[in-house]
């Protein structure tokens, strides 16, 4: 009688070096709620900025782009490395910009006086600095901003994460087994499970 053939339960996903499978844990979770949390609050952001037209599309663009990228982590198998690299590189940009609007303002910002009253001009101005001509407006730190900065400070250092837990993978290993391994080990305890069984 032949010996049951032995069928491989558990075996890693396979994917292309141009792929990343994040398996569920921790990391995963972490970016998700990063991403989801960064975008509603650039919602929130957008609606109290409804009068400046420029303003809200920059906000909308921005929370889009975080929830539809914590949306393909969290469901989509295998995310391309590009598209992983390309929302941390934004979601940086994001924060750099937030810097920038606290330090040195935000350029032509303040297009809608005519619906203010005289004391919100004038707070408006006392806030306000001339660069080259044009009135610029400083915002200030406040909680929840700085919340939504952390969280994309967070985005960007899990996929710092995943792209430093894949260069550390043995370079004896094959692309498909080294992406799958991205911070889990699978790769490296299917490896040892495939040579003890040989």
């Amino acid at each position: 009688m032949e010996a049951p053939e032995e069928v491989g339960v558990g075996a890693p996903e396979e994917a292309s070096p141009e792929e990343c499978i994040i398996q569920n844990g921790l990391l995963k979770n972490g970016l998700v709620a990063a991403l989801i949390g960064a975008g509603a609050i650039h919602l929130w952001a957008g609606w109290n900025h409804f009068d400046f037209t420029r303003v809200l599309v920059f906000f909308v663009v921005v929370a889009a782009m975080q929830l539809w990228l914590g949306a393909v982590i969290l469901w989509v198998r295998s995310v391309p490395w590009s598209l992983l690299i390309g929302g941390a590189a934004a979601n940086a940009a994001v924060v750099v910009i937030w810097v920038l609007t606290r330090t040195t303002g935000v350029p032509f910002y303040p297009k809608a006086l005519g619906h203010m009253d005289m004391d919100q001009i004038m707070e408006r101005a006392a806030n306000s600095q001339h660069l080259k001509g044009f009135m610029t407006h400083k915002e200030t730190f406040g909680l929840i901003d700085t919340t939504c900065s952390l969280l994309e400070i967070g985005v960007v250092v899990g996929v710092l994460m995943l792209v430093r837990m894949r260069r550390r993978c043995p370079p004896g290993e094959s692309g498909n087994d080294a992406t799958v391994a991205v911070g889990t080990g699978v790769a490296e305890d299917s490896a040892g499970t495939g040579s003890s069984s040989g």
